[in-house]
């Protein structure tokens, strides 16, 4: 016996009918897609206390040990902290008092636990103008000048009188 095959006769009718729907339906899910990013994407931008834009800001006080003869002013100090000291607060205090003044010398810190900066610890300080020579080996107060250090401070006590004294404001000094 021989099967019977059924045949459906394609039309080009058929085809065009076929092609119209697809593309129909292909158009409809990408237009829901865009519709539904466009939505969200509108949600995003309503302003929120989460996204409140902050203004970003390079910090220029912080710098490496290497670099503390390497200033563009005349006239500065640098204090290079030991971050296990626990007078650092207390520095940064009456330095942050100091930079409020007109007449200011301009204040760096450096980090002394900061990993680039190992080459210059030691156990036995050597405030030498030579960077290749200076050694430091705990929290430290230098005033430069010219690329020369004029002052130098070590000693808690001796730190904490110079920021104390530079800090004051004329109305301090009157007082007294």
């Amino acid at each position: 016996m021989a099967k019977k095959v059924n045949t459906k006769k394609i039309t080009t009718e058929n085809e065009m009918k076929k092609f119209i729907i697809m593309i129909l339906i292909v158009t409809l899910v990408f237009g829901a897609f865009y519709g539904l990013t466009v939505l969200i994407n509108k949600e995003d931008k309503q302003p929120t206390e989460d996204n409140n834009k902050s203004n970003v800001t390079i910090q220029y006080d912080e710098i490496l040990i290497g670099n503390i003869f390497n200033q563009n002013n005349d006239n500065y100090y640098v204090l290079i902290e030991d971050i296990e000291d626990v007078n650092v607060s207390v520095y940064h205090a009456y330095l942050s008092n100091y930079s409020q003044k007109d007449d200011a010398k301009r204040v760096y810190t450096a980090v002394l636990n900061n990993m680039f900066n190992n080459k210059y610890i030691d156990e036995n300080s050597n405030l030498s103008n030579d960077i290749s020579e200076f050694k430091v080996s705990k929290t430290t107060l230098l005033e430069i000048s010219k690329n020369k250090i004029v002052k130098s401070y070590e000693k808690d006590d001796d730190i904490l009188e110079v920021l104390k004294e530079i800090s004051k404001t004329e109305e301090s000094k009157e007082e007294k």
